[in-house]
């Protein structure tokens, strides 16, 4: 069952601040939807802090605040506030390890199963398509697979 924080969505709905929870006290997480070159896709950034970072990147924040799986409850919460509010967008998610500059994939693979297990809820709302490690090759989402992105799409028809 999705347990996400409490956020606080900026006017346009591109950015959510929330804080996480744990050993380390409260602090201050800012997921954010910036535009790719790729019309109508954006590329989905976890922050630490209350603002995002110079760049636009996809490193995931790493706080080892005890609190992961309620942070991607989170993080699925925010997509689905965004796309509900621009449906006619997709949502790109791929993780990088910041100290390494490289893909993450026991990040990306703790994000899939977390999805996984919300799968039922996410269905309803979105639709995934799961991205090979090759970053090239896509298929449908498939919860037992290795994948090197995820992108999202609204269910629901554009509005006009």
């Amino acid at each position: 069952m999705l347990n996400p924080y409490a956020f606080r969505p900026n006017e346009q709905h591109t950015a959510f601040a929330f804080e996480s929870e744990g050993p380390k006290g409260a602090l201050h997480k800012l997921i954010s939807f910036t535009p790719t070159e790729v019309p109508q896709v954006y590329l989905l950034a976890l922050h630490n802090g209350s603002e995002p970072q110079r760049e636009t990147s996809p490193r995931a924040a790493r706080s080892n605040n005890g609190d992961a799986a309620r942070i991607i409850d989170t993080v699925i919460a925010a997509i689905d506030v965004f796309l509900q509010r621009y449906p006619e967008r997709w949502v790109l998610f791929y993780s990088y390890f910041a100290k390494t500059d490289a893909h993450d994939p026991v990040r990306m693979r703790l994000y899939r199963r977390r999805m996984t297990a919300n799968y039922t809820f996410i269905d309803e709302r979105v639709v995934m398509h799961g991205i090979l490690p090759d970053l090239v090759t896509h298929e449908p989402y498939c919860g037992s697979h290795d994948y090197g992105a995820i992108l999202f799409k609204s269910r629901l028809a554009p509005t006009a």
